[in-house]
């Protein structure tokens, strides 16, 4: 599921809050012990949250239309459950991500400010914004491409007849898979160099196949 991503990318923005704090007296294995339990919790609480829909579900069979209905029957306090859960699941992760890129930042200029004091804290901390950019881009780039998802989550009826255009609706669901591409490589420098050699690689192993047919 989707959500457990956007948690995991929570999980991974506070760890990184985490070693910015501690620096040197970080502990990386029990941080390794932690995150084993920490994705089974993500996992069960996720699951656990949306569980009520696929139990709800019921199959109709329409003999008029030719075809089979899929609907959801809950009552009023599961539909608002429901409702309060994707919320959660969409703001939370992004809250997270944010606080801790600004964590972070300012951490890290405060942490210069005492090393370099001829230097003045505000301008340490332009200097970060500047540099860890890509870290209150990313949160921001997820919710906006999360943003098709949760529309549909409220706004998706039945449809009539499978003919109808479906493209809108899942082109807005699929954009939700493109974090993981997009939003950790193209706004880091360094990412974005490893992943334009690695395109040049593949394409360099494509050309080779076609030149040896």
């Amino acid at each position: 599921m989707l959500q457990i991503v956007d948690w995991l990318y929570a999980c991974v923005a506070i760890e990184r809050l985490m070693l910015v704090r501690e620096g040197t007296n970080f502990k990386s294995k029990l941080s390794q012990k932690m995150a084993k339990w920490i994705i089974l919790i993500v996992f069960f609480l996720v699951i656990g949250s949306s569980i009520q829909e696929p139990l709800n579900r019921i199959l109709i069979s329409d003999e008029d239309e030719g075809r089979i209905w899929c609907i959801v029957r809950e009552s009023n306090i599961l539909n608002l459950f429901t409702s309060i859960t994707t919320v959660i699941h969409f703001v939370g992760p992004f809250l997270v991500n944010i606080i801790s890129a600004f964590g972070i930042i300012f951490l890290t200029a405060k942490r210069h400010s005492n090393i370099q004091k001829k230097v003045s804290f505000n301008q340490h901390l332009r200097n970060e914004f500047r540099q860890h950019k890509n870290l209150i881009l990313s949160p921001i780039g997820l919710v906006i491409l999360a943003l098709p998802r949760i529309i549909l989550a409220f706004q998706l009826e039945c449809m009539k007849s499978t003919r109808e255009s479906v493209t809108f609706f899942l082109l807005g669901y699929f954009i939700s898979f493109l974090p993981p591409l997009l939003i950790f490589i193209l706004p880091s420098t360094v990412y974005r160099k490893a992943f334009k050699k690695s395109i040049m690689d593949y394409r360099k192993i494509i050309r080779g196949w076609i030149y040896c047919k």
